[in-house]
């Protein structure tokens, strides 16, 4: 019995796992690359959902419980725990709330920028802009949101506004 709202899973696109024999003399036998049984197809849940394999319920779609997720066609048992955001310290937020087809998307509150632990971003320290005492401002702190937003600190120089340094030098911005 389906749940409501939820297909029957598809048989298609399907995996295709091993079905190997029980009895211990197999299980030794289980190296040798030989099957006893034909492949037999699992099939994949749609996004937000799992599919059963075992027992009555097998075959049968499933949503992703609440605080879990998956994003993609899939053949898990189990669905994706979703992160959270206070994880990254106390000035993180929350951009969009976990569902059951994407995870929780984190970001920095304002006046704090991100600074990327790892290259996807999933996890970052929240910095404060700093400001330019006595200086003018060559490049303001950005605090973009999203999930692979690349933020950055304030950029403190010495220009007036409509002026670029470069090469040690004020420059009049191009018209």
């Amino acid at each position: 019995m389906a749940h409501v709202g939820l297909p029957e899973c598809p048989h298609a696109p399907a995996v295709q796992r091993p079905v190997l024999p029980s009895s211990s003399s197999s299980r030794r036998r289980r190296h040798t690359g030989r099957l006893r049984e034909p492949w037999r197809p699992f099939p994949a849940a749609p996004a937000g959902s799992r599919c059963c394999r075992h027992g009555a319920g097998a075959g049968v779609c499933e949503p992703c419980p609440a605080g879990t997720f998956h994003s993609l066609s899939n053949t898990a048992l189990s669905c994706k725990a979703c992160y959270e955001c206070d994880r990254q310290g106390d000035r993180a937020s929350v951009l969009s709330n976990c569902s059951a087809t994407s995870n929780i998307v984190c970001s920095c509150e304002a006046g704090y920028y991100k600074e990327c632990i790892d290259n996807r971003c999933s996890n970052f320290h929240c910095r404060e802009c700093r400001t330019c005492a006595g200086s003018l401002v060559d490049r303001p702190c950005e605090h973009r949101a999203g999930r692979r937003s690349l933020a950055q600190d304030t950029q403190c120089g010495s220009c007036k506004p409509n002026f670029y340094a470069e090469g040690g030098k004020c420059h009049p911005c191009p018209p």
